[in-house]
């Protein structure tokens, strides 16, 4: 992400603005959104940064089930906060692939931007 972006309520999808690797097409940093290309095994990997008294729950969604969540939590520690979920999944081709925030509780802050410190959202064909 290129600029903070507030968490407004549950189920908010993240949208990646910036888009340094985009092999395919399959990312859309319009909507958010990958649409696995092609059937077969993936990685994805996200990372969210909160900053101070502030967090944030995420979860992976493929194919409309939830796959993994992450928990970036700085209120009781004055700190910024980094987070990181992996998932290794096998989708369809078609399958879409998004990030956002959980339905309980899914925060009060921001994905935050600062020098090299951002929020990412990465995908990859293994098999």
């Amino acid at each position: 992400m290129s600029y903070p972006v507030a968490v407004t309520g549950p189920q908010q999808r993240m949208v990646y603005d910036t888009i340094r690797t985009n092999n395919g097409n399959a990312y859309d940093n319009s909507t958010g959104i990958f649409i696995v290309p092609e059937t077969g095994t993936y990685v994805f990997s996200w990372t969210c940064f909160s900053y101070v008294e502030e967090y944030i729950r995420l979860e992976i969604v493929v194919a409309g089930t939830i796959y993994g969540g992450t928990l970036s939590d700085t209120q009781e520690t004055g700190d910024a906060d980094t987070e990181t979920g992996l998932v290794v999944v096998n989708a369809r081709a078609g399958d879409e692939v998004f990030i956002r925030t959980q339905n309980n509780g899914p925060g009060n802050g921001r994905l935050y931007v600062e020098f090299e410190s951002v929020s990412t959202f990465s995908g990859w064909k293994i098999s």
